[in-house]
Parts: structure tokens; sequence; C-alpha cells
């Protein structure tokens, strides 16, 4: 186990040292950056949106490949096989 030793005979800070971190109007900023949006929207950043309409338009056409390879795999099932006969 650790030995961990906790100082409790620590003097008050002063009022310099107080004073030093009172800085408001930098706490607001830290707070704007924080809780403010930012970003650009992906409709109006270009790449992104041309990124998202290529993989909505890939999606598109592998989902419409897949069923129709399906219904070919599904008429094969319905058609009887053919035997040859010499």
């Amino acid at each position: 186990m650790a030995n961990y030793k906790f100082k409790t005979d620590v003097p008050a800070p002063t009022d310099d040292e107080i004073g030093k971190h009172k800085d408001f109007s930098k706490l607001r900023g830290n707070y704007e950056s924080v809780t403010t949006r930012s970003r650009v929207p992906l409709y109006k950043n270009k790449k992104a949106f041309l990124v998202l309409v290529l993989i909505v338009i890939v999606a598109f056409l592998m989902a419409e490949l897949l069923e129709e390879k399906k219904k070919e795999n599904h008429q094969q099932k319905e058609q009887p096989p053919k035997h040859e006969t010499n």
C-alpha cells in the first residue's frame, strides 16, 4: 500500500495570491469557447458534404445491386433444372 502524506497545516493564501487567479474575463472566454458551437454545418463544408453524398450514393448502389442479385437467385430457384437426354 502506498504511503500518502497530506498537509493539514497549510497557511491561508494571501490577498495577492487570490488576486492573481481572479480573472473573470478569462473564465468567461474559456466558458464561451467550450459551450459555443463553432463548427461549420455539413452542408456548408464542401469536402464533408461531398464525402457524405458519395457515401450515400455508394450505399444506394450497393443496395440496388444486392436486391438485383437476390431476384436473380430467386428466379433461378423457381426454374426447374433442365435434364439433358441423349
